[in-house]
């Protein structure tokens, strides 16, 4: 399983990075120290757990760091 961190200030969350359909086994049982579910900012390439995306602008999650816009990754670039 790959892993990331939250790139906010005080998060200390884990990103599972995983092709499991609804992520990793592991990482979904323990949803205090694991995000399955999580952001990626373009402009300041930050990755954000699910928790700490709270901003939205037009629907659309904003970056706490920058205020880009935030999308998911693209799970198979991230693994290969």
């Amino acid at each position: 399983m790959a892993v990331m961190m939250c790139s906010r200030q005080g998060c200390e969350r884990l990103l599972s990075v995983s092709r499991v359909p609804g992520g990793n086994p592991v990482a979904r049982n323990d949803p205090e120290h694991w995000a399955v579910v999580f952001w990626h900012c373009a402009s300041c390439r930050a990755y954000f757990c699910d928790r700490c995306v709270t901003r939205r602008v037009l629907r659309r999650p904003v970056c706490v760091s920058c205020a880009g816009v935030l999308a998911r990754p693209d799970i198979d670039a991230l693994l290969n």
